[in-house]
C-alpha cells in the first residue's frame, strides 16, 4: 500500500468513528492522488445537530512523508463558522 492510500484509509477510518458512534447523517471523503506521491485529500461530514465539519488535507508522500497544508472547519447549516484551524499563513511577518 502506498503511502497516500494509506493516508486516504487513515482519514475514511477515522471519519468512520462519526458514523459509528450515530453521531453523523452524512460521510463524503474524496482524493485527488497524484504524481510524486501527492494527495489532497477532502471531506465533509454532515452532523446530526445540523453542524458540517470540512476538512483539507494536502499530503506530500514517499520519502518525504509530510503534511504540507490543511484546514478544518466546523460551521452552523447556515455557514455561520464555529470553529475554523488551518496551517494557513494569514499575516505578513512583522519582522520583530
Amino acid at each position: 500500500m502506498s503511502l497516500n492510500d494509506y493516508a486516504v484509509t487513515q482519514l475514511t477510518s477515522g471519519l468512520q468513528t462519526f458514523d459509528d458512534y450515530g453521531l453523523s447523517t452524512y460521510i463524503d471523503v474524496s482524493a485527488d492522488l497524484r504524481s510524486g506521491e501527492q494527495a489532497v485529500l477532502k471531506a465533509k461530514v454532515l452532523l446530526v445537530d445540523a453542524t458540517e465539519l470540512y476538512i483539507r488535507i494536502f499530503y506530500l508522500g514517499g520519502r518525504a512523508n509530510t503534511l504540507l497544508s490543511y484546514a478544518y472547519q466546523y460551521q452552523q447549516a447556515d455557514s455561520t463558522l464555529i470553529f475554523r484551524y488551518d496551517n494557513a499563513r494569514h499575516k505578513p511577518d512583522l519582522g520583530l
